[in-house]
């Protein structure tokens, strides 16, 4: 939560930080002005009720996407991590006909994010079998509600503090284990609902080509599964849920964008518009339309490894630093005929390799990259099943050789 701050929206999109509208921007013209006393008498605005804006938001998603109103009292953990819908989440979901048990929800001001909601859950290895003995309290609380029962599957939605993301687990008591669904995964499933939604003309009327789109940090096998199976186009953007709806080619339309991190973003027509949905809470109505209704698998990831380095020294990370050139060498050298740069207008200070086979074929990808809220610096790299590269392998190398160099700058 320390890491959050104010976020800023010009018709309908995020601010990016730069730019004559960007975030500095505008917020230094905010400030001046006020300590210029240059702002007239500031009036009381009359009070919206937000829990009323949200339960319609959401009764707008279900028309749209066509979600069942009524899931037959199927059980439902819901872990609102002591956050924004630590009030009105179960009732949400008890509307749509779920029999709810919450769990963190009750924020005293503290507690937001702790030992709860989908940070906890983000690095795990997405299965987690009951004979475990370190399993995250949220999985525990689940298997718990669920023992009560006599339903032999149970689903759980984890939201973050903001509720803006959304992990969907599934506890199958015959296999004695929970499956987490991470963003990538939740993106696959919504795809379905999203898809026959596109095939009725609910959205993109008129428009000829739907657009999915995820970023760098997912799963390198999504984007090629998604456009199989879905006829779609597929985009590979930099982090930031900012950048999955943003600008797209004439008579197209980004019909989801997703993170791995648990961010979707969706349209919902609005009038003669368009906007984005991006609250957990919606997300997670869409996968759970497509496993109980639509009767969709959860897709298989392809191997990856993910490192994060806490460092006060992320700022020497940049294009042509020491640092940055350091790296970039150890990467060539450990995978030698295998990388080719790619740049990102959006993200210059990104070092990013596209990974290639002896045939030529583009097996994967590898990153690293300063993080804009935290004192960190992340390595991913992520293949095809069948690729020749030992990520493991290749990580840990990787990993050895970087530390040393990033120790000795702070």
């Amino acid at each position: 939560a320390q890491y959050n701050g104010i976020k800023l929206f010009l018709q309908g999109r995020k601010l990016y930080p730069e730019g004559p509208l960007g975030e500095y921007e505008v917020t230094w013209h905010m400030v001046d002005r006020i300590f210029a006393g240059s702002i007239p008498t500031y009036h009381r605005l009359p009070s919206a009720q937000v829990d009323d804006f949200i339960r319609e938001q959401i009764a707008l998603v279900a028309e749209t996407y066509r979600i069942a109103c009524d899931f037959g009292r199927i059980p439902l953990l819901l872990d609102t991590a002591n956050g924004a819908y630590s009030t009105i989440g179960a009732t949400v979901f008890e509307r749509f006909g779920f029999h709810v048990h919450t769990f963190a929800a009750e924020p005293d001001g503290t507690n937001i994010n702790a030992g709860c909601g989908v940070g906890v859950l983000e690095e795990g290895n997405g299965i987690y079998q009951l004979c475990d003995t370190d399993l995250p309290q949220t999985v525990r609380e689940l298997v718990s509600f669920g023992d009560s029962l006599t339903a032999s599957t149970i689903y759980g939605v984890v939201l973050d503090g903001d509720g803006d993301r959304a992990f969907v687990l599934i506890y199958d008591k015959a296999a004695a284990s929970v499956t987490v669904c991470n963003g990538d995964q939740m993106a696959f499933l919504a795809a379905h609902v999203i898809a026959d939604a596109w095939k009725h003309g609910d959205i993109g009327n008129s428009i000829a080509t739907p657009v999915f789109r995820t970023t760098v940090e997912s799963d390198f096998t999504l984007v090629p599964l998604v456009q199989e199976t879905f006829g779609w186009a597929g985009e590979t953007v930099v982090v930031g849920d900012r950048w999955l709806p943003y600008e797209v080619l004439q008579n197209s339309l980004v019909v989801l964008g997703n993170e791995r991190s648990g961010h979707l973003v969706f349209p919902l027509p609005v009038g003669d518009g368009t906007v984005y949905v991006g609250n957990g809470i919606s997300s997670a109505l869409l996968v759970l339309e497509a496993l109980v209704n639509r009767h969709a698998s959860i897709y298989q990831p392809g191997p990856m490894v993910r490192y994060a380095f806490r460092t006060q020294a992320k700022d020497a990370l940049f294009r042509g630093s020491l640092l940055w050139n350091t790296i970039s060498r150890q990467v060539v050298a450990t995978m030698p005929d295998s990388v080719r740069e790619v740049r990102f207008t959006e993200e210059p200070d990104m070092l990013c390799y596209n990974l290639h086979d002896s045939t030529d074929r583009h097996v994967g990808r590898w990153y690293i990259r300063k993080s804009g809220t935290e004192p960190k610096i992340s390595m991913s790299m992520s293949v095809i099943p069948d690729s020749f590269l030992d990520v493991e392998s290749i990580m840990r190398i990787l990993r050895q050789a970087i530390t040393p160099v990033l120790n000795g700058k702070e």
